[in-house]
């Protein structure tokens, strides 16, 4: 091993002054199973730009093949770009043409004028209308009061047990449920009338 030799010639390397014959000295040198480890980056270094020449220089084509290939990259992305136009154009005329229609079949199907002469009529339909919907509202929140009945339910299966507890689990969500009912006052109502 002729450390002072390597020495010198990885400082020429390094400095840029070596010419291809120190290069392959160096990479001779550097391949001796007594190398010292603190060369052993510039082996690897050097391993690896001697493994660079095998790589072989492309064909004369190479060029060609690539531009070719750009060229079709390039029309699938206009055709897509076009594509994409074409739905933003059609969802407008669609949006614009559901507006029309809408608005020709409010405007024919509801006339401008009142329907009732009478406030006094008017009023009193009105009134029988939100009674009606209040009535409905109510019949609806009596069957929804019945869920605080499973609440009662849920905790007597606390004592029943291991299946009682997995049963009781599988019911406790009905306490959001019921929470939710009590907070939006459904609950008081159905129960007073």
């Amino acid at each position: 091993m002729n450390l002072p030799e390597l020495k010198s010639l990885l400082e020429k390397y390094y400095n840029g002054e070596s010419s291809p014959e120190d290069q392959e000295r160096i990479i001779e040198l550097l391949a001796d199973s007594n190398l010292p480890k603190e060369y052993f980056p510039d082996r690897e270094i050097f391993n690896y730009l001697d493994a660079g020449k095998s790589i072989p220089e492309p064909d004369s084509t190479f060029e060609g093949r690539i531009m070719e290939r750009l060229d079709r990259l390039d029309n699938v992305r206009s055709k897509s770009a076009l594509r994409r136009r074409l739905y933003a154009i059609g969802s407008a005329a669609a949006a614009v043409l559901i507006l029309i229609t809408t608005y020709l079949f409010i405007s024919v199907n509801n006339p401008v004028e009142d329907t009732f002469d009478d406030p006094m009529i008017a009023y009193n339909e009105a009134r029988r209308l939100l009674h009606e919907v209040s009535a409905n509202l109510n019949r609806g929140c009596k069957e929804m009061a019945n869920l605080a009945y499973l609440n009662k339910a849920v905790t007597s299966l606390g004592t029943m047990g291991e299946q009682g507890k997995r049963a009781g689990q599988e019911l406790s969500s009905l306490k959001y449920l019921e929470r939710g009912i009590e907070f939006s006052g459904l609950v008081g109502n159905a129960k007073e009338k």
